[in-house]
């Protein structure tokens, strides 16, 4: 039976597919930072939202006067105040404009991609009977786990990060090459372990560029690549460390 457009999808078509919507909502949810601040001891703001209770959530990072500071303290997933159903301020976070705030979390929060982006599926490699696939997709970031059930080969786990619009790869034991990042991009599987509403956002995102991996040498165990988009291919090159 098909399921979509085609019987059998591939894993890039799961990350590069649905990586579409995810900008699409991350352009929204950093448009939310033109009307609201944290305060002077704090930067970094970014926002993101949960989809089980519908709240707008936002991260922040506490400065530090040192300038050779290593560890930083981070506020996580704390719930942008609402009351009586406007978006206010509190001791940190600063709502500048809670009309136009307002109207661009409803925007997010009504958003099909907010009640059926969550999904999480296992299943068997139909081309190697050794290789099970498990994977998660979240509101912020899809993990990919291929557990190889041989000894020959390592197990490998691909993430996609929708903030920085990033691959991230780790191999668990050996060096991580070129070609264990296409074994797992290539990965095939029937449609049907994933959902209609995964599915429409595949096809119609109707992603046919060729993927290009950019890398001289193996990594050690992991790997960070930026996603370059090009005219017919995408680029995916190893992530430049900031000094």
């Amino acid at each position: 039976m098909i399921y979509g457009n085609k019987e059998f999808y591939q894993l890039s078509d799961v990350i590069f597919g649905l990586r579409v919507e995810y900008q699409k909502i991350q352009r929204k949810l950093e448009s939310l930072k033109e009307y609201a601040r944290v305060d002077s001891e704090y930067e970094n703001l970014t926002f993101s939202f949960n989809p089980q209770t519908k709240k707008l959530v936002y991260d922040c990072t506490l400065k530090h006067n040192r300038l050779d500071r290593i560890f930083s303290s981070t506020l996580f997933g704390a719930n942008v105040k609402k009351k009586k159903g406007i978006y206010c301020s509190d001791e940190v976070l600063t709502i500048m404009d809670s009309k136009m705030f307002g109207k661009i979390a409803k925007n997010i929060l009504d958003d099909n991609f907010c009640d059926g982006i969550e999904f999480s599926t296992k299943f068997s490699n139909r081309n190697n009977s050794n290789q099970v696939v498990e994977m998660n997709i979240y509101s912020g970031s899809i993990h990919i786990y291929l557990d190889n059930l041989s000894k020959l080969k390592s197990s490998i786990t691909m993430s996609y990060y929708a903030t920085g619009d990033m691959i991230s790869v780790n191999k668990k034991l050996g060096v991580l090459t070129k070609g264990d990042i296409y074994d797992i991009l290539n990965v095939k599987f029937p449609g049907d372990m994933l959902s209609n509403y995964h599915i429409d956002l595949i096809d119609y995102a109707n992603n046919n560029k060729s993927v290009e991996l950019r890398m001289s040498k193996g990594f050690r165990t992991n790997c960070d690549l930026d996603i370059i988009e090009e005219r017919n291919k995408l680029i995916l090159q190893k992530k430049k460390r900031n000094l």
